[in-house]
């Protein structure tokens, strides 16, 4: 008998694949699945000091689960709407994930506004990578108690909230975006939050605070990776978001890297504060064309750096800036370990 996922329609099981090579969603039965999945192309960059191996899928078959609402106003369970995406190349319930990613949307935006993000670093990896809206139909996404109420659920609930896909005790990532991304770092013990796990790693995508929970006052002291900026646009100052928690990351085996684009003034092509979206946030801060390029490469250093933290793998500045190819390499700095990040 075949057993369907939780989460799919009754009548037909409906994925979604969302490849980098042609951004196009395609309606797959799961008949067919198999036929139709995309040829896998590896790309293979080397570290200088140990010539270790490592293996990016730029296209391959992801599964988007589709945007999904828990709770309601009139019940005491948290409220947030999410939505999975994963590597169905590598994950699956024979081949169990062994890692999650749980990813706070910034101010204004929805899950599926980062369903290209969510591809880029699935790709390739035993991992789930889930978007949360901590506040549906509210543009504040600042509460680092709504953040931990969703992560809480998520993972008690992790069979219904998922499907049958998670291996036993996976590797527990936590991030966001923007506010989402200060509310995530907020709500980990170590800063008096209501997270009921210690995360195996922070994902830190420009986030930016606001009162007393600015990124500077806040602490990580679990590995994380940050991305951040040069410049400010959509007012985020770089010295209160990316650049920022990288710096508060106190780690004993130095397992911090931060992505830093050099995002110069560019009329028409600036790379802004919401790149990390598929189109930006209104007019006020787009997601130009120009700046695409920067969401594979996120995908690229997440590869590095989830698999540090889930499989040991040893890293390296060498290797994370081996990760950047051609024209982008005078467009991205790269602190690591003990390096103090600056503007």
């Amino acid at each position: 008998m075949r057993t369907e996922h939780p989460n799919h329609d009754e009548k037909t099981t409906e994925s979604f694949f969302i490849c980098n090579n042609t951004k196009k969603a395609t309606q797959e039965t799961s008949a067919n699945r198999k036929a139709r999945r995309y040829a896998l192309f590896q790309e293979q960059h080397y570290s200088s000091s140990n010539q270790h191996r490592i293996n990016i899928m730029s296209s391959s078959t992801i599964f988007n689960s589709r945007t999904k609402s828990i709770g309601s106003w009139w019940s005491r369970s948290p409220r947030y709407d999410y939505e999975f995406t994963y590597d169905s190349s590598v994950v699956s319930e024979k081949h169990k994930a062994t890692a999650i990613t749980l990813f706070v949307v910034g101010t204004a935006m929805q899950p599926n506004n980062y369903s290209d993000l969510a591809s880029n670093c699935a790709t390739g990896q035993s991992m789930v990578f889930v978007a949360v809206d901590n506040n549906p139909n509210s543009m504040v996404k600042t509460s680092a108690s709504q953040t931990a109420a969703a992560f809480n659920d998520i993972i008690a609930n992790i069979t219904a909230r998922l499907g049958d896909i998670i291996a036993s005790n996976p590797a527990i990532f936590v991030g966001g975006h923007s506010a989402g991304g200060c509310s995530a770092i907020a709500a980990m013990k170590v800063n008096g939050g209501e997270l009921g796990f210690t995360p195996a790693g922070c994902l830190n995508a420009d986030p930016l605070g606001k009162g007393r929970e600015t990124v500077p006052n806040l602490r990580i002291d679990v590995p994380s990776f940050s991305i951040g900026f040069t410049i400010e646009t959509c007012s985020v100052p770089p010295t209160q978001a990316g650049l920022a928690a990288y710096n508060i990351t106190n780690t004993t085996d130095d397992n911090r890297v931060m992505m830093q684009v050099v995002n110069k003034f560019y009329p028409g092509k600036q790379i802004t504060h919401c790149i990390f979206t598929n189109g930006g946030c209104t007019a006020a801060c787009p997601a130009h064309a120009a700046g695409a390029w920067v969401r594979p490469l996120i995908g690229r250093f997440y590869f590095l750096f989830v698999n540090s933290i889930v499989k040991g793998d040893k890293t390296s500045k060498e290797e994370y800036e081996g990760a950047v190819e051609g024209e982008y390499k005078s467009v991205v700095n790269v602190f690591f370990g003990a390096e103090t990040a600056t503007v």
